[in-house]
């Protein structure tokens, strides 16, 4: 599955200060909270949405070959 993981799913979340570290009260997004938040966030409108759907397409759980 090398490739295809995103590194953190933040949906619907935006940060409030896109690119500061998080601070207590911030929404979580996914991203580590010592790293910029939404440097690593994959957010529900980005198109990488559709390359993870396709590339999950190709998968096949163990045993269904």
């Amino acid at each position: 599955m090398a490739g295809i993981l995103p590194w953190a799913w933040s949906g619907q979340t935006r940060p409030p200060r896109p690119g500061d570290c998080w601070k207590p009260g911030d929404p979580l997004t996914g991203d580590p909270p010592h790293e910029r938040q939404g440097w690593y966030g994959i957010y529900d409108s980005d198109s990488t949405v559709a390359t993870i759907r396709e590339g999950s397409a190709h998968i096949v759980a163990p045993g269904a070959a």
